[in-house]
């Protein structure tokens, strides 16, 4: 595999944790059945990905914002020759908005308490901490596990409430 094709399955790899941190999923899943051998799989695997998004992961990032709905679309284009470039990446509309506020880190006065209070029970719900545990985790390691959850969370929930 040359470095280019390297390079290029970086981007798109990108795009998956893209969009998994956007929508809370995976773009493409393979069955995990007893039934299906693993050959099965990896197949039906890299069949989605040579298809691209369809029309149910298009639905399932309708919230986002335009940009970054083009970003994701670009970092996933099943071509590689077609695909997002790095230099194309760097200079992307929300690639730039995004580094023009990286300086700003978001205080409790910027949540909305709704939001905040739901981030925290999805938190809980998928860790099985309680409310209390989670905040005092937030706080003391607010980069750590759960602190990075609430961290993609938030700024997921963000893009949703500023999307057109």
């Amino acid at each position: 595999m040359t470095i280019k094709n390297k390079i290029s399955n970086r981007i798109s790899s990108s795009g998956v944790v893209l969009y998994g941190m956007m929508t809370g999923r995976l773009p493409f899943l393979s069955p995990c059945d007893e039934q299906t051998s693993s050959e099965e799989r990896r197949r039906r695997l890299m069949a989605q990905i040579n298809r691209g998004l369809t029309a149910l992961q298009m639905k399932n990032m309708s919230r986002m914002s335009n940009d970054c709905k083009n970003l994701i679309n670009r970092l996933l284009t099943p071509v590689p020759h077609k695909r997002i470039t790095i230099q194309e990446l760097c200079h992307h509309p929300w690639i730039v908005c995004k580094l023009r506020n990286v300086s700003r880190i978001a205080s409790e006065a910027d949540l909305d308490v709704n939001d905040q209070k739901t981030i925290i029970a999805e938190i809980s719900k998928m860790t099985h901490l309680d409310r209390n545990t989670i905040e005092m985790e937030i706080i003391r390691r607010k980069y750590g596990e759960i602190g990075g959850m609430y961290n993609i969370k938030y700024e997921s929930r963000k893009e949703w409430n500023h999307s057109p």
